[in-house]
């Protein structure tokens, strides 16, 4: 890899706003919605480009030395463009209230901001190491002496082929190479067709309940997946990847993988549609005779051009923001810092109601810095953190068995009738909690098909989950705060041949097996230790009032080993994977997965905002017990009753005020060098958050570099466009 050349990626996604591609459209089923007079209408030159004709490019100016090498580049754009572009994203506005006119317009705008860039990157590439006029035509020669992409048009030949320099650091990039931005583009077409025609490809498959289909048991309870697993990074290509249509095999499609219940026939239906779609919208000439094979059909080679302009775009931001980091050192990070925990400890200490709101919006890029006096711990006990909660929730039978309680006690008339009613129904919830069992919630991650299942069963003669993800990181993202190391809780059969048969959890984990599992998991971390609190079957209310202790059953912590005071460093919390409080909220978490029902906690890795007041929004109950778990610090944990179920509260984190206030620590020990790795700071790290935070609003980041840039080329001079070519789109109103 020629790593002089090779910028970075972290834009690549942001950067692709517009790929003109008509999948999202044309895929999904929907009839003709542009209509044209024939091919010769989509063929139409609607603008052109060319920012040669600019001061920068006549000579004496700075790129005045690639005025021909610019100048002689595609600066068309077609009125089939503007289709698929309104088909890609337009439609959806319009649908959404926008008019055609207002529409068509922005993405004319859209489309002649993408040439402008891309001529301008060109240029700006040729004036750095590595890129020269000379290598250029050169390369663009060799290239078609060698007859590489001889059957494509040839205007759109010669523009992919000089985008296809840049992409592969001047043609020094090799197949398959980490710097080869062209095959990566390649790859992420076909994924983005394979996408769509996955979509569309549902409505024609076999119905569930199909006697045919070799679905499993229990597999339609769909199961939200951690972050991270099963998401390809977003760097990873392969160049063993084709478009899967139906005409050839899934097995000759390289690294795509069918969906469940999909067959020849149904993608074959998919993709009929998808190519009747865009015969209907005009993309694709009624004359062509053979479309079994995507890629030999000139559309493919329309919308690579258009996936290939969005990642030059991607490379020219990436080398913008490169540099512009540069200038961001670790002395103007602490200065930015500083001025920023300067003005939260001036509001926060005029007001702790700030500060309770913004620790419940904590996130990637919104940080609490700060941490005021009357937020210290109170008589020992931690007052502000967050809790995990694991929810095992009543039966369906059951929870409409005592609701009839409920119903009573909310038509009293009196506060003492309501009280005495609430007696009754508290006492009938406790009875009904004994028949909670806790269930394995993750049925739905077994499946007959390589996509969709996620089980596999491990030496031990158990099942696990995402072993093909977690194990491959080379493609898939590591997902944080799971290691896929609890089993599943049930019985699975199966046949013969192989197939999972059937799947069903197992209901023989009453509340106190389940706080047992929990405490073992917790063990291998820290020594745990629990009690029995004041919980009663049968509360009583006091002058109308209920005590809370009454509804929580345990109380216990584990104390971690490395752990002091039951505080650990918030800046460190996803990045210190091998400290044993980062295992325990890890263990904590795969339960959410496999036993809690409350879908706010899915994903959620930092959990419900506790304070002092938080009894004003969560029921009375719950925010007893979750009060009481971060009064203990981390660690910590209780179980409690409310009218979902049974709840286990573990804390996870708590502020408390130190002398400085400073949640993260000074500025010296934040941006230390100790924090950095091969020149970044470290992944998951606070300083790498406020880094990636602070640097996009830079006055050299490519945002700012673009918008000034667009405001200097985007003019008459530079750009043509001719309306009356597509006035017929723009009255699609009247």
């Amino acid at each position: 890899m020629n790593s002089e050349k090779h910028f970075g990626k972290t834009m690549r996604n942001a950067a692709a706003a517009l790929l003109c591609l008509a999948f999202a459209g044309a895929a999904a089923g929907c009839d003709s919605l542009i209509r044209t007079d024939n091919e010769a209408d989509m063929s139409r030159v609607i603008a052109e480009v060319n920012i040669t004709k600019e001061n920068d490019f006549a000579e004496g100016g700075k790129y005045a030395a690639y005025k021909d090498a610019v100048g002689n580049t595609n600066g068309k754009i077609y009125k089939r463009d503007l289709v698929s572009a309104f088909l890609s994203s337009g439609y959806s506005e319009v649908q959404n209230g926008a008019t055609y006119k207002d529409t068509f317009n922005k993405l004319v705008e859209t489309l002649v901001a993408r040439k402008i860039t891309v001529q301008y990157s060109m240029a700006y590439f040729l004036d750095e190491d590595g890129y020269t006029v000379e290598g250029y035509n050169a390369y663009l020669a060799a290239q078609k002496e060698s007859g590489e992409l001889k059957d494509v048009e040839e205007e759109k030949r010669a523009q992919i082929l000089t985008l296809k320099y840049f992409l592969t650091d001047g043609g020094t990039a090799e197949a398959g190479a980490e710097n080869n931005d062209y095959d990566r583009a390649v790859y992420s077409l076909k994924k983005a067709v394979n996408s769509s025609l996955d979509s569309s490809e549902t409505s024609f498959m076999r119905e569930a309940d199909d006697t045919s289909s070799d679905e499993i048991d229990g597999a339609e309870d769909a199961r939200t997946l951690p972050t991270g697993i099963n998401t390809e990074k977003e760097d990873y290509y392969t160049t063993e990847y084709e478009i899967y249509t139906g005409y050839n095999t899934p097995d000759s499609c390289g690294e795509y993988e069918k969906q469940k219940n999909s067959t020849r026939y149904s993608r074959r239906a998919a993709y009929n549609q998808f190519i009747t779609n865009l015969v209907s919208n005009g993309l694709i000439p009624e004359t062509v005779e053979e479309t079994t094979d995507f890629v030999q059909l000139d559309y493919f080679y329309v919308e690579l051009l258009s996936q290939l302009e969005q990642s030059m775009i991607s490379k020219f931001a990436d080398a913008i923001d490169e540099k512009s980091d540069a200038a961001l050192t670790a002395e103007k990070l602490k200065q930015l810092y500083n001025d920023e925990l300067s003005a939260q400890e001036k509001k926060y200490d005029d007001s702790l109601k700030d500060f309770e709101t913004d620790i419940g919006s904590l996130s990637e890029t919104k940080f609490v810095l700060y941490v005021p006096a009357g937020a210290a711990k109170k008589d020992e006990k931690y007052q502000y953190g967050y809790v995990y909660n694991i929810l095992i929730p009543f039966s369906a039978t059951d929870t409409q068995r005592i609701s009839s309680y409920k119903n009573d006690a909310d038509k009293a008339t009196t506060d003492k009738e309501k009280a005495a009613r609430m007696e009754k129904y508290y006492a009938a919830r406790a009875n009904a909690a004994e028949n909670i069992v806790a269930k394995d919630q993750r049925t739905g991650w077994f499946s007959n098909e390589k996509s969709s299942n996620y089980a596999e069963k491990r030496d031990d003669g158990k099942w696990y989950f995402f072993d093909k993800y977690t194990g491959n990181t080379k493609r898939y993202e590591t997902a944080a705060h799971y290691t896929s190391s609890i089993a599943f809780d049930g019985k699975v059969d199966v046949a013969t041949d192989g197939k999972i048969g059937s799947v069903t959890p197992s209901e023989n984990k009453n509340i106190f097996d389940f706080v047992e599992l929990m405490e073992e998991k917790l063990g291998e971390y820290g020594e745990v230790a629990s009690s029995a609190t004041g919980y009663t079957k049968t509360p009583a209310a006091v002058n109308n009032e209920f005590n809370w202790q009454d509804f929580m059953l345990l109380k216990g912590k584990v104390e971690l080993d490395g752990v002091t005071d039951g505080k650990v460093a918030l800046g460190t919390y996803f990045a210190d994977t091998t400290s044993a409080q980062y295992k325990a909220v890890t263990a904590v978490n795969e339960l959410v997965f496999a036993y809690g029902t409350d879908t706010g906690m899915i994903n959620s890795y930092i959990g419900y905002t506790v304070t002092p007041t938080c009894d004003e929004t969560f029921v009375k109950e719950f925010a007893y017990a979750a009060k009481e778990a971060v009064a203990g610090g981390v660690g910590s944990y209780t179980v409690c009753l409310t009218d979902y179920g049974w709840h286990i509260m573990y804390c996870n984190y708590v502020y408390d005020y130190n002398e400085n206030g400073a949640v993260y620590g000074s500025a010296d020990e934040i941006f230390a060098e100790a924090n950095m790795e091969d020149g970044e700071y470290k992944e998951d790290t606070f300083a790498r958050y406020f880094y990636e935070s602070v640097k996009s609003k830079l006055e050299g980041s490519s945002s700012i570099v673009q918008e000034k840039m667009l405001a200097a080329y985007n003019t008459e001079n530079a750009v043509t466009k001719y309306t009356a070519r597509y006035q017929d789109l723009l009255d699609m109103d009247n």
